[in-house]
């Protein structure tokens, strides 16, 4: 064959016209400038770029998407000082100026007309308001201030907004709308709301005729929301449906179709508002200020409610289509200091990534409108990685799947509907970007030219263009002329010469996993080009059309309805359902109720199938919400002994554990149950004892079911070893670091004759995930840190068998060693060699140290976890062959009960307090009853500190012969300094007379050591003051069944008798409800008050039980209790019985902080049975519910915990000194045998700026108390402290020293910051017991210590230095006292070297 020339030449063409149309490069424009701009836009749908100089007040125009740049004409530069462009109108744009004069382009910034204003633009965000339709209708916030002569030096201005209205985007001047006014806006702001009237505007503004205030301004509580249709011709007042009380609005704004108010209201058209409804456990976080309104569709609202301000976390919730029920969509969301939620719409996405709360470019974070692709900063592992250390990750199946593209973190844009990406160095300077036309298969880079750090990388909105902008700054070296800044014009257009035609297109489905191509009912494709062509989309200015087919309803397409909550894959009811008006006429009629399904809103799916999963069924009207002022019930029966109830904290789920091993659950506090995991048998149910959210069910096996969200969802932990049997705790938690456990196995104990059973430890510190042994042969290993002991974090203590061998079944002696392990015990130190036990308690850490020589014990205290100080009692009542219980206290001291009768049935004992660093231990009174388990009666009161009951034996000696106790009930309200008999009541609740009249006569109730349910308790720690117990008047305690019950309002100073017979009681609501049932036979109803015992109503369940116990959440803030009891005869099965108080009022008590005297609280102060209402030498206001009011709580009242004022003291502020106790007439004598502490407290109370010192007498003043003046039985004779800084006033030393000294903590601070790495220390303030007098140097010291926290760790750094080098003034300031300076400040607690993360 031969070939022509031409046939030649022809076929070298085609060979070569392939490689000329994609031989160019990249085009790079660099641009220097010397600010950069804070506002940069493309107008919509054009190349045109303007951006704003900060500095300069200057503004720059690019008609070439960046590529050159000139001045705009108009103002002049100095006078631009903010840049708008319009939302709605891809033409205008608007220039702010500093005074009355401002600027507007209505041909994309080619030029600029100016136009006046009557006032200078108000200092807010919202300066322009504009109509989404009516272009030419903007409003216009505006300024007016005038002089009122009320400053400091005669000047002062009073200031408010006006806001003024254009019609023809003010081509004419502009007129007044309304003054006095924070902000308005048009109905129709947003495309999507339609409905409104087109001309509808909302205002919140002021009453016009009150002018701010002497602050110079508005106080927001009295704005309010206001509508007009006609210019505000004629307004009107927004009531929002509640009336009057519809103020305080601070925000308004247009979501999408919906409009959305302050505290929530929603609005569809303007006209009808309404409030939003979100599920009952939600509402407790549901605060003003604490919920974010995110980016919504046009179907839904998306709101994220801050639940832990703490930790900046949150829920998301959904609403339905209407904007008024929402449910909850996903839980532990995350957020920044400034309420911005991590949330983007996308698809999903199964990578750790940096999302909108650490933003590092402008724009959209992960997508754009290229279908399908999505880019991200991000790293895989546990946890997402700090930005600096992920990488760059791209998904082309909308977060579906996802690669990983470039190492290290980069800022990514997307251009030509995704052809070209194109990346930049965010971790370093760069001279560099690199780019891919293949999907992020292969990079090409291209040269810059210039080295900046990239700051910002975009393009125009919609990523139809091959051509970018990128903002950076160039190293100092390189700032010459132009400017350190550059603006860098990329422009890819060269690289692919070819148009795509169809062949190169593909069409791409979205799917939310693979093979699943329905989304939201439908599947949406959109054509595409492929990966791999080698061309250019080029339809520039033009959003991909997506193309939808509806799909087949699945269960995929519902979600849960308002009320109703996801357990276990299933939505469940809440509680009752309220029913259609004219139903539910008859007991056995039906009604049309919810499935407990809504089809997601925006959801287009078809139903297929005879029935919807949404569809309403029939339900019988005994399971529907009562009317209102009714209570309702549910029973359930288990084929079982219920053995263990748990509440989630915080949440509506409940656990419950049954004989047989079965575990079920309640995510509606009770309404309906169902079981987990039918074909397992649990051995117990284990709550986490830091993180409310978190449960454990243990197994027999090394399987551990474990939920992280209140039972939302399970998952599994497998354990290094099967549980323990040794009656060894198997699960020890961290207080701050929920993930960090301790496991305690068990080795080859399955055997009770083995010969080498042993318990063996492990930690986690990533909740299971990987496992590091501790110890073998322990009997018990725990965290040593608490909540209050703020020690090594990563110590751990152990009780360690000295002898490794053998069987831990076996009963040979074999000492326990106390081992403290640093850093997850790698570093031991052997504390002690013998103990018996230890336990962390408040701040303490106390340990039963054994003698084993002796065969006696030692009580051992420590603050840090490593030094330890033997607790030291008075001679004759020493405790070394003593059983003793640790009680509760949080007054900063321990309580102890040492047992002094521990025969069968006789058991007493005595109860100590210990000084402020729980070394010193005093009697603090006698003969305590306990029982045999070794608990006693006593008890503190919830809510309020200092306050405790316990129960006495009245005749020790009698009882220690004939085996019958008389008890007699005591209390105290200055923690344990005095105890008294309690008051009784004059008269019963049947209006008669006691019996009992003479003087021994008192209330006596029935304690802790008689209860068959631990949890219950005297009183709520929500309902403040309230105490209810089972007891009689008289001489002695009478059996229960001889009981009656009692209540007191004001923390046990007065008693009234509120019902006849034994009860078991529960507070509800913070009190506003009360529920009795009866406790001596089996009973069909129950008693309820919502009056604190005034009037009392019966409610019959329907079914005689015997009840064991009631229960609801542990903060007593529900309406819904649960009864647990059986059938009479029938103890094998346990029947539980849901009650439900929420319909019996819907009216919620108002309480108002401004206006207290018109609402449904009262301030009230617990006495102490003086002149003044004082506790603990303090004046302390409560609010609580006035007592007759018909109206519920709901959330915790935040009680304000504030000092109102310090109190003179009194001797009820004071206690008996050490080896002192108190006599039959209250006196405090020295205890027999017992020498006192020295008198001399020269050492404890001189410290360099007091004047005095006074002997140590018979009393000390209570640490907690902060009473001030009048008695002082704690000071003895008074002597002049030596020296001579503070004598007789305040000498020029005293002064030099002061002056000095900072200075020479100022020039230490270079070398404490070196040292320290930056990071303050922190120390303990409080005054010593010793203190309180008035000299002068007291007032300096205070002034001293409210210097910061910084300062103060410096100076502590600095006077370390200053005593190593300036001998005299070693000691100037040290005190050798035996007890620690105790603040009433709970948040200045001891740090050390440790941070509480």
């Amino acid at each position: 064959m031969t070939y022509t020339p031409r046939f030649i030449l022809n076929f070298l063409i085609c060979l070569i016209l392939p490689l000329l149309a994609s031989a160019g490069d990249p085009e790079v424009t660099v641009t220097r400038i010397e600010n950069l701009p804070n506002r940069l836009f493309y107008f919509d749908d054009t190349p045109v770029v303007l951006f704003h100089d900060p500095v300069r007040l200057a503004v720059m125009r690019s008609p070439d998407e960046g590529k050159t740049w000139s001045p705009i004409s108009g103002p002049q530069e100095g006078e631009a000082v903010r840049l708008i462009d319009h939302p709605h109108n891809n033409k205008m744009a608007f220039i702010i100026g500093r005074d009355t004069t401002h600027w507007v382009t209505y041909n994309q910034g080619d030029s600029w007309q100016s136009f006046e204003t009557p006032r200078e633009a108000s200092l807010g965000a919202s300066m322009l308001s504009f109509h989404a339709e009516q272009d030419g209708w903007i409003l216009f916030q505006g300024r007016a201030c005038e002089d009122t002569g009320l400053g400091k030096w005669g000047g002062g201005k009073s200031c408010w907004d006006e806001t003024y209205y254009t019609q023809d985007a003010f081509r004419s001047p502009a007129k007044l709308l309304l003054a006095q006014t924070s902000q308005c806006l048009f109905a129709r702001s947003s495309p999507a709301f339609v409905n409104a009237p087109e001309s509808l505007i909302f205002c919140v503004a002021f009453d016009p005729s009150n002018k701010p205030g002497g602050g110079g301004m508005h106080s927001y509580k009295e704005s309010r929301l206001y509508s007009s249709d006609d210019w505000y011709e004629n307004k009107k007042f927004v009531d929002l449906g509640i009336g009057k009380r519809a103020r305080g609005v601070v925000g308004l704004g247009v979501v999408s179709k919906f409009m959305v108010a302050a505290h929530l209201y929603v609005s569809t058209d303007g006209k009808e508002w309404r409030q939003t409804q979100f599920p009952h456990s939600a509402l407790p976080d549901l605060k003003e200020n604490a919920y974010t309104v995110v980016e919504s569709t046009t179907h839904s609202i998306a709101v994220d409610i801050l639940t832990s301000p703490s930790a900046n976390i949150g829920t998301l919730f959904v609403s339905s289509s209407e904007g008024t029920y929402f449910v909850e969509a996903l839980p532990d969301t995350n957020r920044n200091d400034y309420g911005i939620v991590d949330f983007e719409q996308l698809e999903s996405c199964s990578l750790h990534v940096h999302s909108v709360t650490t933003p590092h470019n402008i724009g959209r974070v992960f997508s754009s409108t290229a279908p399908g692709y999505v880019m991200a900063v991000g790293s895989v592992g546990d946890s997402l990685l700090p930005y600096e250390d992920c990488d760059t990750f791209l998904s082309t199946d909308a977060g579906l799947t996802w690669k990983m593209v470039q190492e290290g973190a980069h800022k990514y844009e997307f251009g030509d509907q995704g052809s070209v990406l194109v990346i930049v160095d965010d971790e370093e300077p760069t001279d560099n970007v690199k780019y891919s036309y293949d999907g992020g298969a292969t990079w090409s880079q291209l040269d810059l030219g210039v080295t900046v750090r990239g700051l910002v990388l975009t393009t125009i909105p919609d990523s139809t263009s091959q051509k970018f902008l990128l903002i950076g700054t160039l190293p100092r070296r390189d700032s010459g002329k132009g400017g350190r800044h550059a603006l860098i014009f990329l422009d890819f257009a060269p690289v692919q010469t070819r148009q795509c035609t169809n062949s190169d297109f593909e069409r791409w489905y979205a799917r939310s996993e693979e093979g699943k191509e329905c989304l939201m009912g439908h599947k949406q494709w959109y054509q595409r080009r492929k990966l791999d062509a080698q061309c250019y989309v080029g339809h520039k200015f033009e959003d991909p059309i997506g193309h939808e087919e509806n799909c087949a309803c699945t269960d995929d397409d519902y979600e849960c309805d308002f009320n109703y909550v996801r357990q276990d894959g299933e939505c469940v009811p809440v509680g009752p359902e309220p029913v259609p008006a004219g139903t539910c006429n008859k007991a056995d009629d039906q009604y049309l109720g919810s499935s407990g399904y809504r089809k997601i809103p925006g959801n287009t799916c078809e139903n297929r199938s005879d029935k919807a999963k949404d569809s309403p069924i029939m339900k019988d009207c005994s399971a529907a919400r009562p009317k209102e002022g009714k209570v309702s019930h549910v029973t359930h029966e288990f084929g079982s002994v219920i053995t263990q109830h748990q509440y989630f904290p915080g949440s509506q789920s409940i656990l419950l554990q049954l004989s047989d091993g079965t575990v079920w659950q309640s995510s509606n506090e009770g309404f309906s149950w169902k079981q987990l995991y039918e074909k397992e048998a649990f051995l117990g149910v284990t709550m986490h004892s830091f993180a409310n959210e978190r449960a454990y069910l243990l197994t027999d096996s090394n399987r551990i079911y474990h939920t992280t969200d209140y039972g939302r969802s399970w998952n599994v932990i497998t354990a290094p070893e099967v549980p323990n049997n040794l009656g060894i705790p198997i699960l020890d938690f961290h207080p701050t670091k929920s993930d960090w456990l301790i496991y305690t196995g068990a080795i080859n104990c399955a055997d009770t004759l083995s010969t080498n059973c042993r318990a063996v430890a492990y930690y986690s510190t990533d909740h299971g995930r990987r496992w590091k042994k501790i110890e073998e042969y322990v009997r018990n290993c725990a965290w040593a840190r608490d909540a209050r002991l703020k020690i090594d974090e990563r110590e751990i203590i152990c009780e360690s068998y000295k002898n490794k061998k053998g069987s831990q079944l076996g009963g040979d002696y074999n000492p326990l060693e106390l081992i403290a392990g640093a850093n997850y015990y790698s570093k031991k130190i052997k504390l002690f060699d013998a103990v018996v036990g230890f336990a962390s308690f408040s701040e303490y850490l106390l340990v039963a140290q054994l003698n084993e020589m002796a065969g006696t014990l030692s009580l051992q205290v420590s603050l840090d976890g490593y030094h330890f100080s033997e607790g030291q009692f008075p001679p004759s009542m020493k405790i070394e062959n003593r059983a003793y219980t640790i009680l509760e206290s949080n007054t900063d001291s321990v309580f102890l009960h040492v047992t002094m009768n521990s025969d069968t049935s006789k058991e007493w004992g005595s109860i100590f307090k210990s000084n402020s660093n729980g070394t010193y231990y005093n009697l603090a009174v006698e003969y305590v009853n306990r029982n045999t388990a070794g608990y006693v009666d006593f008890e503190k009161m919830l809510g309020l500190d200092g306050i405790a009951v316990i129960n006495i034996v009245a005749n020790p000696k009698e009882a220690d012969i004939s085996g019958k106790k008389k008890l007699q009930s005591r209390i105290t309200h200055n923690d344990g300094g005095t105890w008294k008999p309690m008051n009784p009541p004059p008269k019963d609740s049947l209006g008669q007379e006691y019996d009992c009249t003479s003087t021994s006569c008192s209330l006596q109730i029935h304690g802790y050591t008689e209860r068959r349910d631990p949890k219950a308790t005297y009183s709520s720690p929500s309902a403040v003051g309230l105490m209810l117990a089972v007891g009689n008047v008289g001489e002695e305690l009478a059996p229960y069944t001889d009981s009656d019950v009692f209540l007191t309002r004001d923390g046990g100073f007065t008693w009234e008798e509120v019902h006849k017979d034994a009860h078991i009681w529960e507070f509800g609501d913070s009190g506003s409800i009360l529920v009795l049932v009866n406790d001596e036979e089996a009973t069909d109803h129950i008693l309820y008050t919502t009056d604190e015992g005034l009037t009392w109503q019966e409610y019959a369940f329907g079914q005689t039980l015997r009840i064991k116990t009631i229960q609801t959440v542990p903060d007593d803030t529900s309406r819904r209790f649960l009864l647990i009891g059986n059938v009479p005869g029938q103890g094998e099965k346990s029947i539980l019985v849901h009650l439900d108080f929420s319909a019996i009022t819907n009216i919620k008590c108002e309480l108002s902080i401004e206006d207290p005297n018109h609402d449904d609280f009262q301030l009230w102060s617990p006495s102490e049975g003086r002149e003044e209402n004082c506790l603990f030498g303090r004046q302390t206001m409560y609010h609580r519910r006035i007592r007759d009011r018909n109206c519920y709580i709901g959330q915790r009242v935040n009680q304000p915990k504030t000092i109102v004022r310090n109190c003179t003291c009194t001797p009820a502020d004071f206690e008996c000194e050490f080896n002192y106790r108190r006599d039959a007439s209250g006196n405090c004598v020295l205890v027999e045998g017992a020498s006192p502490l020295s008198i001399d407290t020269e050492y404890e109370q001189c410290d360099g700026t007091t004047d005095y010192w006074y002997e140590r007498t018979e009393y000390r003043k209570i640490p907690y108390s902060s009473c001030e003046g009048g008695e002082r039985p704690d000071r003895g004779k008074r002597h002049e402290c030596p020296g001579l800084i503070l004598r007789g006033g305040l000498g020029g030393l005293f002064w030099g020293s002061i002056a000095i000294i900072p200075f020479a903590f100022a020039g230490l601070a270079g070398w404490y910051y070196w040292t320290k790495g930056s990071r303050p220390g922190a120390i303990r303030l409080g005054e010593h017991r010793a203190f309180g007098d008035d000299s002068p140097a007291a007032g300096v010291l205070s002034i001293i210590a409210s210097v910061p926290i910084f300062l103060i760790a410096l100076g502590q750094e600095g006077w370390a230095w200053v005593t190593r080098n300036v001998p005299f003034l070693d000691n100037l300031f040290a005190s050798r006292t035996p007890y620690r300076s105790v603040p009433i400040d709970d948040d200045a607690e001891i740090l050390g070297n440790y941070e509480d993360d």
